[in-house]
């Protein structure tokens, strides 16, 4: 009995022993299982990633402040000068009528949309050819003080502001005009007593040759010449 017992016992022992080993077993291969499907799975994930990188969805985003991060960040920035432009001219579209208050008539002093003159009309032409090539207001100040000279302007401060405009986008060497003297009052010239006369000699200060391609006077009355020499 005493050795049933021991044989029983010893049995169950080599029973036990061998349902703890095969209990074991089948953890290590769990685990190995595991393992092995933990690694795959972060491998396809890593592949995953990588061949598919999250992209930014503006329509996802809860955030306003990130939509517009991202907008400058993708739209196209245009090209920074050098000269700033000037605080009160707008790059925008404007109207002939309104460009027409921005201008003075030389003969009478009225301003292009009010005067009936000839040199008036011929203004009012040149601001509405500019208009109609949809050129903006800062063009169109720019491209008339080209033409017809600052002293066009009906505002005080926009004429400053263009001629710091073009002094700040001006090359260092550059023809500059010097009159000897500056300007001449003829006093009231009746027409009895014939044509009068007067001479203003022009110096080029500048550092590049100075080239005229043509004059105006402010009034049609008068006539202007360049003689060299």
């Amino acid at each position: 009995m005493e050795t049933g017992m021991n044989t029983q016992d010893t049995g169950a022992k080599a029973t036990a022993a061998i349902g703890r080993t095969a209990l074991l077993a089948s953890i290590v291969a769990l685990l190995v299982l595991g393992g092995g499907f933990g690694v795959w799975h972060l491998a396809s994930t890593q592949s995953t990633n990588t061949e598919a990188p999250a992209v930014y969805n503006p329509s996802s985003a809860t955030s306003t402040a990130k939509a517009t991060a991202y907008q400058e960040m993708t739209t196209p920035q245009p090209p920074q000068s050098d000269a700033a432009v000037p605080a009160t001219l707008l790059a925008q579209p404007a109207s002939a009528e309104e460009m027409f208050s921005e201008f003075v008539c030389p003969c009478c002093g009225d301003l292009i949309g009010d005067c009936t003159c000839g040199m008036a009309a011929e203004r009012r032409g040149f601001v509405t050819e500019l208009v109609a090539a949809e050129r903006n207001r800062l063009d169109i100040y720019l491209a008339y003080a080209d033409a017809y000279g600052l002293d066009a302007y009906a505002s005080e401060d926009i004429k400053g502001e263009i001629r710091e405009y073009r002094l700040a986008e001006a090359p260092d060497e550059r023809a500059q005009i010097a009159l000897e003297p500056q300007q001449v009052n003829l006093g009231d010239v009746s027409v009895s007593n014939g044509i009068a006369e007067t001479s203003i000699a022009i110096r080029n200060a500048g550092q590049r040759a100075l080239l005229v391609h043509g004059l105006s006077t402010s009034c049609g009355c008068t006539t202007a010449s360049v003689i060299n020499g």
